[in-house]
């Protein structure tokens, strides 16, 4: 039923203004049952301006959220958020709880809509009037977060209704939607239920009313009767009669098709509840199985990386493993998330925001898919604008797999020619664009493109290969880290994949600091420790076994199961047991259990350590009730592997601490150095994990490469090519970052943004002389290491 909204007026001149408008909006009302919005929308202003006129403060918040209910279903949501908004503010300004349970629901429902809508006409709308979307803090560019933010307004609906029994109805309807989108099907389940009742309870009220009216039509047609003639009275009751009988009829009926629709919306959403949790229950089966599968021979990659990395190697070997390294624990990272589904269902994915190089990253990405660019004869082409500082904050990982997917994705649907990856800054923050030379997209396959599973033609799969996935993946990380991808494409001229994202600007400093503490620690802690490893993976026995071998003198004894593990128990003495817990006949988790049980002490008192290829709560659960001390995840690097182990198993109290040890060797470096001035040896110590001769190769590149620059910064000053001297200290501030240069690199900076930004021959001049100060400083001091050292 239609909501009054015409006030009470004392007067016959105010009571004749208000019954026109009650007319007109009922005549608003039944063109918008009808379906003609147009007429609808034409009568409610017309309603509007007759209340403003009397100054009926509270039609006037009526006609509003009328209106934005409008607006909404001709999903003109700028204008429904408009309105909803104005209704909202006269509510709270009127201190009418019942008008701010309405406002409220309107606008709870159509931020809802604008979220289920696939049509992106809302990002439209909030682009034409974003003065109205900043005000009220309305711009999620996330399906989730909207879901959210019209689940807040509906919930704040609910404090304020007054058991309005339309309004509990509707609202209880669209929170069962909202929560049922959201992911919470319990909550879901609870707001359908009570809109259920409240809906039967109206049927029941109409069916009663009915009844009534009929008994009361029945009672005077009785009297009229009676006054008229006996034979007349006998003809009524008859018909009366009748009536009564056909309507107990009709009652009757609609009980029994209310009692089937109730029971049969019931089973309807006690399918789905047990749908929801047999899903639930696959998803988390089919995780630990793809998390064991996937991880395991990813520790094997990884450690063996590293292991080959420790021994004598030419440079292009070393090149290559490290890209290997790089883009194993880039992939290590995409796997722990991909694996866990219900993050991205959830919208709970989670950023980090941490110091990191720019130019590391593109160097990354460019690194890991050069290789196939240059098995098509495809040039790959990088362009970074040198204004942007290079140390920014923000998640490296998750912006290097957003490149990687584009890229990549660009390489793979290129024959010929090209692909680029551009940087530049822009107003709104850092433009990344990967433009190519391929065979384009047609234009009514542009937006689906980003749907999962789904690429440009269904021909592409068998030809090109992949899954159709990593488009929607970089959609859904863009736009977490508050950007937009975008995309143009003409079919058999190349594709355009673009998105701007802001980040702030880094320090330099704490990126190193980062850096220097994720290197290795001192494996000594472990000498003399008596290890058996217990995995059914051949590849992650030796990974496990060479890594404490090279980094430690501990003894190590590796096995392939856990019967064998258990004999080897029975007949020597170990310090520690890393166990894995996927294993064929018996896996880790009974092993240990049956060492805790069976065993006598101090065997069943021994430290053990999962193994862990699994990247689940549950999981890591069960690890600590089977008796386990700790966990290392797989892959793990050497540092896990040795802190993991340390940390349960330091013989009996002899000798440091592993991170005493640690810390005592950089405070070692640091006295070192504490001479020099300009130079800080500390960060190439931990970088080369104390390997001298690593050292003094980093030292010996850096001096060759000085040799030039001043030569370089001089000639350049003298021909005013500033863009040559910015590309010059641009070049050496990794150079300077290695060697602990701080000051020297704040300097080349501030040197390179006057010569792109403001080129003043006089102040560079100054800055260049100070710079080829503290480089010759630099020299010194470094060629006086070499000869002590």
């Amino acid at each position: 039923p239609p909501r009054e909204v015409a006030g009470v007026y004392d007067d016959a001149g105010k009571e004749y203004q208000a019954n026109k408008i009650t007319h007109s909006a009922n005549i608003a009302v039944v063109y918008e049952r009808m379906g003609d919005h147009a007429k609808a929308l034409e009568n409610s202003l017309k309603v509007l301006q007759m209340a403003e006129e009397m100054k009926d403060s509270a039609t006037v918040t009526n006609i509003f959220g009328n209106i934005a209910i409008i607006y909404g279903r001709q999903k003109n949501y700028e204008q429904a958020l408009e309105y909803s908004f104005k209704s909202l503010e006269m509510s709270k300004a009127l201190n009418d709880t019942n008008l701010l349970a309405w406002a409220n629901y309107e606008v709870g429902s159509t931020l809802l809509m604008i979220a289920q809508d696939t049509t992106n006409s809302y990002d439209k709308a909030i682009a034409a009037k974003a003065g109205i979307v900043q005000k009220n803090a309305l711009l999620p560019h996330n399906k989730t977060a909207r879901l959210r933010l019209s689940l807040n307004y509906l919930l704040l609906a609910l404090q304020f209704e007054k058991k309005t029994t339309d309004l509990r109805e509707n609202l209880y309807g669209a929170l069962a939607t909202a929560y049922k989108l959201n992911g919470d099907y319990r909550k879901a389940l609870e707001s359908f239920t009570t809109y259920t009742a409240i809906k039967d309870s109206a049927l029941s009220v109409m069916s009663d009313k009915k009844i009534l009216q009929r008994q009361m039509q029945f009672d005077f047609d009785k009297k009229e009767t009676i006054a008229k003639a006996e034979v007349v009275k006998q003809k009524r009751v008859k018909q009366s009669l009748m009536a009564f009988s056909a309507l107990l009829l009709l009652i009757a009926g609609g009980s029994v098709y209310l009692f089937f629709y109730t029971r049969k919306a019931k089973n309807l959403v006690e399918k789905e509840k047990i749908r929801a949790e047999r899903s639930e229950q696959f998803n988390k089966q089919f995780l630990a199985n793809m998390s064991h599968e996937i991880r395991t021979p990813m520790n094997a990659v990884m450690g063996m990386t590293s292991l080959v990395l420790d021994t004598p190697l030419q440079g292009k070997q070393k090149s290559y493993l490290d890209a290997i390294k790089k883009s194993s624990d880039n992939l290590l990272h995409i796997i722990n998330d991909i694996l866990d589904l219900s993050k991205l269902e959830a919208g709970k994915m989670e950023l980090e925001q941490i110091d990191f190089s720019l130019s590391d990253t593109i160097d990354q990405v460019k690194q890991t898919l050069a290789h196939r660019a240059e098995e098509k004869g495809l040039q790959l082409i990088v362009n970074v604008d040198h204004s942007i500082p290079d140390v920014l904050i923000g998640d490296p990982v998750r912006l290097s797999q957003v490149l990687i997917n584009l890229t990549g994705n660009a390489i793979k649907f290129t024959e010929k020619g090209s692909v680029a990856i551009e940087v530049k800054k822009v107003e709104h923050g850092i433009k990344f664009s990967i433009p190519d030379t391929g065979i384009g997209i047609p234009k009514d396959k542009l937006q689906t493109v980003f749907e999962n599973f789904s690429q440009a033609n269904a021909s592409d799969t068998r030809k090109y290969g992949g899954t159709g996935l990593g488009l929607s993946i970089s959609r859904q990380l863009v736009e977490i880290m508050g950007g937009k991808i975008s995309i143009e494409s003409e079919e058999g001229s190349g594709t355009t994949f673009s998105f701007t994202v802001n980040f702030e600007n880094g320090s330099a400093e704490k990126l190193q600091q980062r850096l220097a503490a994720e290197e290795q620690v001192d494996g000594s802690i472990l000498d003399g420790l008596s290890i058996l490893v217990v995995d059914d993976n051949e590849y992650n026995r030796i990974v496990a076994k060479d890594t404490l071998e090279t980094k430690s003198k501990a003894s190590i004894i590796a096995v392939g199961s856990a019967r064998e593990a258990l004999g080897l128990l029975k007949e020597k003495h170990f310090d520690v047991v890393l166990m894995d817990v996927q294993m064929p006949e018996m896996n880790g988790f009974e092993a240990t259990k049956y060492i805790r049980e069976q065993f006598d002490a101090p065997v069943k008192n021994i430290p053990i350590i999962a193994l862990s290829a699994s990247v689940l709560r549950t999981d890591l659960d069960r690890c600590k009730q089977a008796g386990m001390n700790s966990y290392v995840p797989k892959p793990f690097k050497a540092s896990q592997l040795i802190t993991g182990i340390a940390q349960v198993c330091v013989p009996h109290g002899q000798g440091t601490s592993i991170v005493q040890k640690t810390e005592t060797k950089r405070e070692n470096i640091g006295k070192e150095s504490s001479a020099m001035t300009i130079a800080d040896l500390g960060y190439l110590h931990t970088f080369c994990e104390g390997d001298e001769e690593r050292m003094k190769k980093y030292i010996n590149i850096y001096l060759r490469a000085a040799a030039g620059f001043d030569d370089t910064a001089v000639a350049a000053l003298s021909s005013k090519d500033f863009e040559g001297i910015a590309a010059l200290t641009h070049s050496f501030k990794p150079k300077w970052m290695m060697m602990g240069m701080k000051q020297t690199i704040e300097l080349g900076q501030k040197i390179e943004t006057l010569c792109r930004e403001t080129p003043d021959e006089n102040k560079i001049s100054e800055q260049l002389a100070l710079l080829k100060e503290q480089h010759s400083i630099s020299v010194k001091e470094l060629e006086d290491h070499l000869k002590t050292s």
